[in-house]
């Protein structure tokens, strides 16, 4: 009779571990597309808010662009695996043509490329890049180039400090623990310049070259009396 009891709370001490490990990690899975999902969502929007809002001074009257917006977004989930946090990115995008403007002859609808990285917006016009365009044989403007952003490169270093004091007394002992998490990030976007026809690459640059620091800091504390 003893060894059965015994051998039934060692079964549910594993399969229960077993159970606990599992539930943990399809929870953080399914915040991490919780996280992905509400990037794409937040891209579309924004998207959306600065085509219809955006008011160019270069020749076209009233509201509307044409809008490519990419949202980038580190966040720290908890980790199944040990008591530190993880740094997980989350990113998405959308592009948003608003034409309500009436545009001027001989000039372009504005365009731009937009990258949210961590709430900070950097805002680019791709026909800074571009030579001027070019007339063909008809005399009509014609665009002899395209402009493409390169792959992201993200990278990042997160230290993660954790202390614990205690502090005890003829009453009781209190535990006081305090955490510092300090992330740097770093993120580069590259970009080629084409020629429309030839697929050529007439020059390449960095769009983009950004370095953040994300840092958090807290703790709590407990008691325990004699």
């Amino acid at each position: 009779m003893f060894n059965k009891k015994g051998q039934s709370v060692a079964e549910m001490a594993l399969f229960g571990s077993l159970i606990l490990l599992a539930f943990g990690t399809l929870l953080s899975y399914i915040q991490s597309q919780n996280d992905q999902e509400y990037a794409t969502m937040a891209a579309f929007r924004k998207a959306l808010y600065h085509a219809c809002t955006y008011s160019s001074n270069d020749g076209a009257e009233g509201a509307g662009a044409s809008i490519q917006y990419t949202v980038m977004d580190h966040r720290r989930n908890v980790d199944v695996y040990n008591r530190k946090t993880t740094s997980q990115m989350a990113s998405g995008g959308g592009s948003v043509y608003w034409a309500v403007p009436e545009v001027k002859e001989d000039v372009d609808p504005p365009s731009r490329i937009m990258y949210e990285i961590n709430g900070q917006l950097f805002d680019f016009n791709y026909r800074d890049f571009v030579p001027q365009d070019t007339e063909d044989a008809d005399g009509d403007e014609k665009d002899e180039y395209t402009f493409e952003p390169g792959n992201i490169d993200s990278t990042s270093s997160l230290t993660v400090r954790d202390s614990l004091t205690k502090r005890e007394d003829t009453a009781g002992i209190t535990n006081i623990r305090n955490y510092n998490v300090n992330e740097t990030v770093t993120v580069t976007i590259p970009y080629e310049v084409k020629d429309e026809h030839t697929e050529a690459v007439t020059s390449s640059g960095t769009l983009l070259s950004t370095s953040q620091n994300l840092s958090e800091s807290g703790g709590h504390s407990w008691r325990t009396n004699f």
